[in-house]
């Protein structure tokens, strides 16, 4: 007898077990790959990255309004020395006016006559 006429019976039933392990191997990585969200959603990873976002929100947002109260206090500063300079200006003028020997009519003269 030749050995190819032989069965093996064994054959089969080791081919069966290959095929179950496989399967079962395969079953279970199935399994954990459909775990994956559920176990990323509910990770303490994830949930220190949103609260440390949301901090860095807020720190944001009070920085901008930090800054922005700043600015605007310097700027109503300088309109109020610009105000006030203006005022001082005026008064200086007024009095050199009022001291000033020549005429306001003169001056107004010699003006057109420049033109």
């Amino acid at each position: 007898m030749s050995s190819h006429e032989r069965k093996h019976p064994k054959d089969e039933s080791f081919l069966a077990t290959v095929g179950e392990s496989v399967g079962s191997t395969l079953g279970t990585i199935a399994a954990k790959a459909r775990a994956v969200p559920d176990a990323l959603s509910h990770s303490s990873f994830l949930k220190a990255a949103k609260r440390e976002g949301k901090k860095v929100v807020r720190k944001g947002r009070a920085v901008a309004r930090k800054i922005n109260k700043t600015a605007s206090q310097k700027v109503r500063s300088s309109k109020f020395e610009k105000a006030s300079r203006r005022t001082l200006r005026r008064a200086t003028t007024a009095v050199k006016r009022v001291a000033d020997p020549v005429p306001v009519k003169k001056k107004l003269a010699r003006r057109e006559r420049r033109k």
